[in-house]
């Protein structure tokens, strides 16, 4: 089809100065990357689009970061690091009882109670029980110190005895405990005559009856009827 003139005046018109028929793809790059937002996607910035996942955020805080981690399986949480903190340097999982006796024996007053030594124990006579003796019971005789008031402490024997050398006050006992019973012995020194006046918890059904010969002992036995009450006989001297 031939154009007249005037249809091809318009064509013209409308085709820019220095319109090319066929740009290449380099000429086409060039001017698509000169307007504005219009940069260039290159391959490695695809791959680094592609390696992103969806809805990542570029400045997580320490928090987020944290909070995702430890849903993790095996993650180091707080809760690890306190239950960590708490386990003292070469603690030992499972401790043989070995281990366990040796490490308990080395403290003060942890001796090792044998089986030797429970048999032992097991073995003693029970205080507030009947008990059968197989060999005789003895008791230590406490000696008194001479004064002129003497005071027995009745916790430390039931049995006494007392030297004179001088006239004595035999004072009311400490520590009196019912049905406590006992023998006491007073000695006369080389001189004799030497009196021992009774507190007024002794309670003789009968007289003292002491002896005063020089170098004799005297013997009485006692038992605390209350804590205010000590009955006590002369039984004899030797």
């Amino acid at each position: 089809m031939t154009l007249s003139t005037t249809d091809a005046k318009v064509k013209l018109d409308g085709i820019a100065e220095g319109a090319e028929v066929n740009q290449t793809d380099s000429e086409i790059k060039t001017q698509y990357e000169a307007n504005a937002g219009t940069n260039a996607f290159t391959d490695a910035e695809q791959t680094k689009l592609s390696n992103i996942e969806d809805s990542a955020t570029g400045d997580m805080t320490g928090a987020e970061i944290k909070a995702l981690y430890e849903v993790e399986p095996n993650a180091y949480t707080d809760t690890k690091d306190t239950k960590l903190s708490g386990i003292e340097a070469l603690a030992e999982a499972n401790q043989s009882d070995a281990e366990v006796k040796t490490q308990y024996e080395a403290n003060a007053d942890t001796n090792a109670f044998t089986d030797a030594e429970q048999t032992k124990l097991n073995s003693a006579a029970v205080l507030d029980a009947v008990n059968t003796f197989a060999a005789a019971q003895r008791s230590n005789r406490t000696t008194l110190t001479y004064a002129a008031s003497v005071t027995p402490d009745f916790v430390t024997s039931n049995r006494f005895e007392l030297a004179l050398t001088g006239n004595t006050v035999m004072e009311n006992p400490t520590n009196l405990v019912a049905n406590q019973g006992g023998v006491i012995y007073i000695e006369q020194d080389s001189t004799g005559s030497r009196e021992v006046t009774w507190g007024t918890y002794w309670k003789f059904p009968t007289s003292a009856n002491e002896s005063l010969t020089a170098s004799t002992v005297d013997i009485y036995t006692y038992e605390v009827y209350s804590l205010t009450q000590i009955v006590i006989a002369h039984i004899g001297e030797i």
